[in-house]
């Protein structure tokens, strides 16, 4: 995230943050405390922008609200369906 924010930043473009896992967050949670960190960290993030105020210290982001409502969460399954739709329609 450090890094895309940065590089958005001196590009002059808004930086969004995808966050690909197995499994949707919901489910994640339910996994148990190991399995669901990512999760937790990243409902924690998107649902608390001010959270994120601490890990982005000497990153320009201008508007940590912004940023956290630009991540999002994306299963490989999501990604193979979308990828594979876009594909059989050529």
């Amino acid at each position: 995230m450090r890094v895309g924010l940065d590089v958005a930043n001196n590009l002059n473009k808004e930086f969004y943050f995808i966050f690909l896992d197995i499994a949707p967050f919901d489910k994640m949670l339910k996994y148990g405390d190991e399995k669901s960190v990512s999760a937790r960290y990243f409902l924690k993030y998107r649902n608390y922008s001010e959270t994120l105020t601490n890990q982005l210290v000497n990153v320009p982001y201008g508007n940590v609200e912004q940023v956290s409502q630009n991540m999002g969460w994306l299963t490989w399954a999501s990604l193979f369906k979308t990828t594979l739709r876009a594909v059989i329609q050529k």
